[in-house]
């Protein structure tokens, strides 16, 4: 405990997205544990909570919170229109 960490860091070229999990976020304090690590990063970069909870697209001051299925759908709408 006291360790804050970022469960993953996506780099592409310059651009960086920060990516927390969490299964749930059905109580405020798992809520807060999970946004804390965002507010000690320094510089640029999208940060994303990502859970499986079945709520809309939502933005706070650290991140933006997406449900799993949203996130999945979004990023192969992404790549299917690459090709």
């Amino acid at each position: 405990m006291g360790q804050l960490e970022i469960d993953f860091i996506a780099i592409k070229g310059e651009e960086r997205k920060y990516i927390q999990v969490c299964q749930t976020l059905s109580n405020d304090e798992t809520k807060k544990r999970e946004l804390r690590p965002f507010r000690k990063i320094v510089g640029e970069g999208s940060r994303l909570l990502i859970t499986a909870d079945p709520i809309p697209i939502t933005r706070t001051e650290e991140a933006t919170i997406q449900n799993i299925i949203d996130f999945l759908e979004e990023s192969n709408r992404k790549s299917m229109s690459k090709d």
